[in-house]
């Protein structure tokens, strides 16, 4: 016989945990259950590829989501390393790795996104990727024997490993086939400023370019370049994990998401999803979108959970994204238009500016400020998201706005 819960959590990010959060301030008496794949306790993501890499006494319980008394407190009830691996709509059940079954209420999927990875056979060198807290352990292992790094990807993740590898005294090379580090989501100035500082620290950059092959030691470029490397670490982006709503029946959007309406609802009633794997309606944004944020998944998260429980309430937040690498941080409100316009305030060259994005007609949709002092950028970041409801024009934006 199938066990049974009121509230179903598959997932064991942020989202899930914010979710079971919101639906104890709703309802403190229906069973919750939260089901992962991975064998520890949820954690957070974004301090494995910043501090922890660099930082050997920083352990498990620094990252944890919530201390463990937690769950047991509000009556959260986890199984984990276990995957589920199917979802039956009809009878409102999922089956569990170990052939249980669980009957549900409502459930929520947040199943997360896994690390894109290339078709490489007996590497010469130890190849990483990072996603789970077991990856980053394994990197930073790696680091503390290492003379010598290579980091294949410019988005988000592989500056920041870079930074940490850098400033461990570890000959570092970036390797990316666009011409800038952050090139989807940063214009070409911002982009050009980071290519500078990031050579200005000792990072090795090989922009325009790709892994070719591996040797013992080293690594080849498409353009023939040669870097030295005991260790290589791939960040060349994410796919949603969707397999288990797209063999539900669950529609699955262009960009790889799951289809959902503003309360993060799928066309099934009973099933909810958050985070990278939410394809959702956008009203910031004014399109359909889905974002790869910690803090989008945990808002998500919180938002699906209360709707589970009865609230009801749209999801209507705007983006917020944020980065530590070398000696800066970087804050994101919303998403970077199509074609966008871009205005800059601030001095670029000492590292303390915001560089505005916005539509072809003129309203802002993405603000991103940098700078040498975290404090400065909490409320620089309220204000671009109040802009950005507002849907202020660019060329009614002034440094002033922001003092």
């Amino acid at each position: 016989m199938a066990a049974t819960t009121k509230y179903l959590l598959v997932g064991g990010g942020v989202a899930s945990v914010a979710a079971a959060k919101a639906i104890r301030e709703m309802d403190f008496d229906g069973r919750v259950l939260l089901v992962t794949a991975d064998p520890l306790m949820p954690y957070d993501r974004p301090p494995l590829s910043k501090g922890f890499l660099g930082n050997p006494e920083v352990t498990h319980d620094d990252v944890s989501s919530k201390f463990d008394h937690w769950y047991p407190d509000n009556k959260i009830e986890l199984i984990l390393g276990t995957r589920v691996t199917a979802i039956d709509r009809h009878s409102s059940t999922a089956t569990l790795e170990n052939g249980e079954s669980i009957k549900y209420g409502a459930l929520l999927l947040a199943t997360g996104s896994r690390a894109r990875t290339l078709p490489l056979k007996d590497s010469a060198v130890p190849v990483f990727t990072l996603r789970s807290f077991a990856d980053a352990t394994s990197i930073r292992e790696a680091m503390a024997k290492a003379k010598s790094a290579v980091v294949v990807g410019t988005g988000f993740l592989g500056p920041e490993v870079a930074a940490q590898c850098v400033g461990k005294g570890i000959k570092t090379t970036l390797i990316g086939k666009a011409a800038n580090i952050w090139d989807r989501f940063a214009g070409p100035e911002l982009g050009e400023f980071l290519n500078g500082y990031y050579r200005a620290k000792g990072v090795n950059l090989l922009l325009n370019d790709a892994l070719a092959s591996i040797e013992p030691g080293q690594v080849t470029t498409a353009s023939g370049a040669i870097a030295p490397a005991d260790f290589i670490v791939l960040a060349i982006g994410a796919e949603p994990n969707v397999n288990l709503a797209r063999e539900s029946g669950l529609t699955i959007s262009h960009d790889g998401g799951v289809l959902a309406d503003l309360y993060l609802k799928t066309e099934d009633d009973d099933i909810y999803v958050a985070g990278d794997i939410a394809h959702f309606p956008d009203e910031a944004m004014g399109r359909p979108i889905r974002h790869e944020h910690h803090l989008n998944a945990q808002w998500q998260g919180a938002a699906a959970g209360a709707n589970m429980a009865g609230a009801a309430k749209p999801y209507e937040r705007v983006s917020y994204f944020f980065s530590d690498f070398l000696d800066l941080h970087m804050i994101q409100r919303g998403s970077i238009p199509a074609s966008a316009k871009t205005k800059l305030l601030g001095d670029m060259a000492s590292a303390e500016f915001i560089e505005l994005y916005a539509e072809e007609d003129g309203v802002l949709k993405m603000g991103i400020s940098i700078s040498r002092e975290e404090k400065k950028l909490d409320p620089i970041s309220d204000k671009l998201e109040k802009l950005i409801e507002t849907r202020t024009m660019l060329t009614a934006i002034s440094l002033g706005d922001f003092e």
